[in-house]
Parts: C-alpha cells; structure tokens; sequence
C-alpha cells in the first residue's frame, strides 16, 4: 500500500457493522437491528418488491457491512469470510449473487418500539461520521406496506440524485425540484 494509502486508512479506518445491505438502482440501504429483528427478511423483501417493479436491486452484504467513509460518501462491502452469502433462518447459509459495493444512502433501523410522528432529529443516523436519511422500523413486523415505503424513499431519491448530478454538469433544460429530507442532499 502507498503511503497516500495508508494515511488515508488511518483517516478512514474501516467499521465492521452487525447490519444487512442491499442496492437499488445506484442507493445502497444499510439494515441494522439486533440478532432476530428481521434484516435478513427485511432484505430480501425489499430486494423482491424492487425487481418486480423492474429495478436492478441486489444483495451487497449480509450479517456483516463493512463500511468506509471516501470524499463524504459512505461505501458498504460485504465482510471477506461471507460475501456472496445471507442466512435465512432455518434454511442456513445461501449463496448468493452480490455487488462487491455500494454508495449508502439510506439507513432502516428495526426497533422494538417506534415514534408514530418522530421528531425530524430522529430521521437521520450518523454513520461512521457521514450523515444519512433514516427510517425506523418495528423488528419483525416490516411487511409489505413498510417495503413500498423504503422503495418509494429510495427510487425518489435516486431520481433526485440524478437531476443535481445533471444540474452539476449543465443541463439547465430541468425545471427545478425540491423535496425535503432527500437522500443523499
């Protein structure tokens, strides 16, 4: 490694997180709760619910995210031991196709107990020293209703995404959006 490497590794050293995480479209989604809250499940939902509608969705890491922080943006990468591989209760240790990567956008927290209206404070997580949009969940219960409101979260951002990057390189063609507590502004 150089020594450019190595400063930059002391700066950003690289967190290993007790989390699952998946990427839709270009968004990665970092799933964390305790052991049995449902990440896993929460994972695979989502992924389901995102390649019905036709988006490119995947597996990046699960049990074990490795996160590092690069230029204010925070990449996910699956642990070494298990990438390519989720658990799925009862059934052991699958393979599966994975992306060695992704940008983090969101972050769902699985929770015992959550705020019916939460204060805005509560809507975003610092990770690794990199501020991310935040949505809470209850453990074990995120079903269908909760994955059409993490996609639409997440699809609305990344369109979001997409028109500030095409703004940067000087399409002012646009008109212009605005939409509070996007992911990734």
């Amino acid at each position: 490694m150089s020594a450019e490497g190595r400063s930059l590794a002391r700066l950003n050293p690289a967190q290993t997180l007790h989390a699952s995480c998946i990427v839709v479209r270009d968004s990665g989604v970092l799933i964390r709760g305790p052991s049995g809250a449902g990440k896993s499940s929460l994972a695979t939902l989502l992924l389901a619910q995102a390649r019905l509608r036709g988006e490119f969705a995947a597996w990046v890491a699960d049990d074990r995210v490795v996160v590092t922080s690069s230029a204010g943006r925070l990449l996910a990468a699956p642990h070494p031991r298990i990438a390519g591989r989720f658990e799925a209760r009862g059934f052991g240790l699958l393979d599966e196709p994975h992306e060695p990567r992704a940008v983090l956008r969101l972050v769902l927290d699985l929770e015992e107990a959550v705020e019916r209206l939460p204060a805005q404070s509560e809507l975003s997580a610092l990770v690794a020293g990199v501020a991310l949009r935040r949505m809470p969940l209850v453990a074990r219960r995120a079903g269908l209703y909760e994955a059409s409101l993490v996609l639409s979260e997440v699809l609305v951002s990344s369109v979001d995404l997409d028109l500030m990057q095409t703004r940067q390189e000087g399409d002012s063609s646009l008109t212009s959006t605005s939409r509070v507590g996007a992911v990734g502004i």
